[in-house]
């Protein structure tokens, strides 16, 4: 229940973002977009892939996956305080 509520929250904050970027020109709304993409559906996607991929050890590059998404992340919300008034 916790992760299809999730979902649904992490895809609201998406739209909204995109939408308030679109129709305000509100550039902190799609950042925050942006870094709920990153540490949502794109981290899972690059732990997938790293999972499947040939002779490497999985775990240590799943660990690297997810310290880069939550750097990354981070980075993107530094910038969104930033540019706040």
């Amino acid at each position: 229940m916790l992760t299809i509520a999730g979902w649904v929250i992490g895809i609201a904050v998406i739209a909204y973002g995109v939408w308030r970027y679109l129709a305000v020109g509100n550039v902190p709304s799609l950042l925050i977009s942006v870094a709920v993409v990153i540490v949502g559906p794109l981290e899972e996607v690059l732990k997938r892939w790293v999972r499947r991929g040939p002779k490497a050890p999985a775990e240590p590059a799943v660990e690297l996956v997810d310290q880069a998404t939550s750097v990354a992340f981070l980075i993107l919300l530094l910038v969104v305080l930033y540019l706040l008034p």
